[in-house]
């Protein structure tokens, strides 16, 4: 076998290729695409890895984000989005003129409003939102979610066992919000109004 190497220049740039000849067959292999993928693979990383810099009443958390999320198992690409969220959430209060305190959950809608009406969609549910919150809110930084008042026997019923399965059995939150889900499906298929069931 022989094995040779041919490096070719081009408007585009270097090309390599091996030249492999066995037993009479002869075949170029290109081998530059392989080291071009690395050296893109390279600079995608080094993007991927600037620090974010949050400015505004919620800089002082980022940092903290950033070990909260690590700590709960967070990729870091995940934690760049977050913190990217908590940035534009910073940003966004210092134009209106609001502090961290002031951080309710009328104010996180009004922010999602703003950022779906502009077209921004990703990053824009409580969903997406809810990781950034919850640390914040544990902080005690911004205020608790404000408590749905309770209005039909339905969500009066609801609302209690919201606070069972959080206070007495301690689920996680998705739990909970799993359990009421079917709950709520149950109780609002009965046949007839909840006072009359029992």
């Amino acid at each position: 076998m022989l094995v040779s190497t041919l490096i070719l220049r081009s408007p585009c740039g270097i090309t390599q290729w091996l030249s492999v000849v066995v037993e009479g067959f002869s075949c170029l292999v290109d081998v530059s695409i392989d080291r071009q993928e690395k050296i893109m693979d390279a600079e995608d990383v080094g993007r991927r890895r600037r620090r974010i810099v949050v400015q505004g009443p919620l800089a002082p958390f980022a940092d903290g984000l950033r070990e909260d999320l690590a700590g709960q198992g967070f990729s870091p690409d995940t934690i760049v989005d977050h913190v990217h969220r908590l940035a534009d959430l910073s940003r966004w209060l210092v134009e209106r003129g609001l502090v961290t305190g002031e951080l309710t959950s009328m104010v996180v809608r009004e922010f999602q409003q703003e950022r779906r009406s502009v077209g921004v969609r990703a990053g824009s549910s409580e969903r997406a939102l809810a990781p950034m919150l919850g640390y914040l809110r544990r902080l005690g930084a911004v205020p608790p979610p404000a408590a749905m008042a309770a209005v039909t026997p339905v969500d009066v019923l609801l609302s209690e066992y919201r606070r069972y399965l959080e206070d007495e059995r301690g689920l996680a939150a998705g739990t909970v919000k799993h359990y009421l889900r079917c709950a709520r499906t149950f109780l609002t298929g009965l046949p007839g109004p909840l006072e009359t069931v029992g």
